[in-house]
């Protein structure tokens, strides 16, 4: 009980201080405005930073709600077959504008039905799906150095699809790989400034559980990092489950 009031603190702290941030952000700059005489330019500019600014609160919030709904039991994935191409997709070109703004490359290659004897179907809600990667992508995208891509590959590996996610941001030291899919991640133990808001990705990793599938993270030879999730098939689960 002890420590599950602890993680219930350290989570309200964080969550707070995800929110405080863009509001702060958005608060200094009406009252640089405010101050000084300002131009029809500088209106613009803050009006572009307010949409932004407004679009992660939206996430966040977005983000903090379907992960209450998800471990309190209210939000079940659907037991539809699906393939993952197209949440992939979707996930890609939702997040291609930001990308694009950052001067990201995005990097998709799904599997070849020529060359491959399985589809990437899995037994899924195609929504939650998209809502996995796409949080994984914003997560690559946001610590990719500008004009580097993030590379997406799908493929079939036996009775598995995989997704991989690949950028050339900062390294993750073996503290943080333990740590960074949880709730609140303390910042003492990452590198860098891949700490994220600490729900994007505990998300993504309770979605892929949800699917009963797994999630990790490690550090590429070449620099930055590769982020992965296994999903069972739908097919080799069914005989399986036969």
């Amino acid at each position: 009980l002890s420590a599950s009031h602890k993680a219930q603190q350290r989570f309200i702290a964080s969550a707070s201080h995800a929110l405080q941030t863009p509001v702060a952000a958005l608060l200094s700059q009406a009252q640089v405005l405010k101050n000084t005489s300002a131009t029809e330019a500088d209106c613009r500019q803050f009006v572009v930073s307010v949409e932004e600014e407004m679009r992660q609160l939206t996430r966040m919030v977005g983000s903090m709600l379907s992960l209450i709904r998800m471990e309190s039991g209210e939000l079940e994935r659907s037991q539809r077959v699906t393939t993952l191409n197209d949440p992939l997709v979707a996930a890609v070109d939702e997040t291609r504008p930001a990308a694009a703004a950052k001067g990201v490359r995005l990097q998709l290659t799904l599997p070849d039905p020529e060359q491959s004897a399985e589809d990437p179907d899995v037994v899924g809600d195609a929504g939650l799906l998209q809502t996995m990667a796409e949080n994984l992508l914003r997560n690559a995208v946001r610590y990719s150095p500008p004009g580097q891509p993030v590379e997406i590959a799908l493929e079939v590996d036996d009775d598995q699809a995989v997704l991989t996610i690949a950028d050339l941001g900062p390294a993750l030291s073996d503290a943080a790989i333990r740590s960074v899919f949880e709730r609140e991640p303390q910042p003492a133990l990452l590198d860098g400034a891949r700490r994220g808001d600490g729900l994007a990705l505990a998300i993504a990793r309770t979605i892929a559980e949800l699917h009963e599938g797994t999630i990790g993270v490690r550090n590429r030879a070449e620099g930055g990092a590769v982020f992965f999730v296994w999903l069972p098939l739908a097919g080799r689960r069914s005989e399986t489950a036969e």
